[in-house]
């Protein structure tokens, strides 16, 4: 039996086969073993969800500028036996090879940076169990924080006293 993958597509955006669309990032940024599989069990649980930014040269080459973990997932998917049918894109503007390369690294940067509190924060905020929180993401260091410690800060959050602007009544 193969096994495809759900791909959502938005009429308005082109769509490109996997094995046409070459990384441009080089070693930029690296892919470990557990963040390759949070990255695969979320492709394979829920889909092809958000466009890679790919950017067509001159000569016809897509290279793709953002999205190349989930590309490399993919096309190892594909080795594996799964068929991806080809895959909607945001076709990024750029004047050259060399420009791209620039976007590249702008798409590239980590402006946030989220830490075991923040994440607790937000998955208790937004009732996310926390074991999906560790099976598909990896935006935080999670052995550094334990199931009790996520408690007790939801404890102390919980008795906090909310604080009221005067002048125009937002809560925080």
């Amino acid at each position: 039996m193969v096994l495809t993958i759900n791909i959502v597509n938005h009429e308005s955006l082109a769509s490109i086969d996997i094995h046409d669309i070459h990384i441009a990032q080089g070693d930029l940024k690296s892919l470990s073993r557990d963040d390759y599989k949070a990255l695969r069990f979320g492709l394979e649980d829920f889909g092809y969800c958000e466009p890679i930014v790919v950017w067509t040269g001159p000569d016809g080459i897509h290279w793709c500028a953002d999205g190349a973990q989930r590309l490399t997932v993919l096309k190892a998917m594909r080795n594996d036996g799964w068929y991806i049918p080809k895959l909607p894109v945001s076709l990024l503007r750029a004047s050259s090879k060399a420009d791209m390369l620039k976007k590249l690294a702008l798409l590239a940067g980590n402006y946030g940076k989220a830490t075991p509190e923040s994440v607790s924060d937000f998955a208790i905020a937004n009732e996310i169990d926390w074991d999906f929180i560790e099976k598909y993401t990896s935006i935080a260091d999670f052995d550094s924080i334990t199931e009790d410690q996520i408690q007790e800060e939801a404890k102390k959050d919980a008795s906090k006293p909310e604080t009221v602007c005067p002048n125009c009544n937002f809560s925080f």
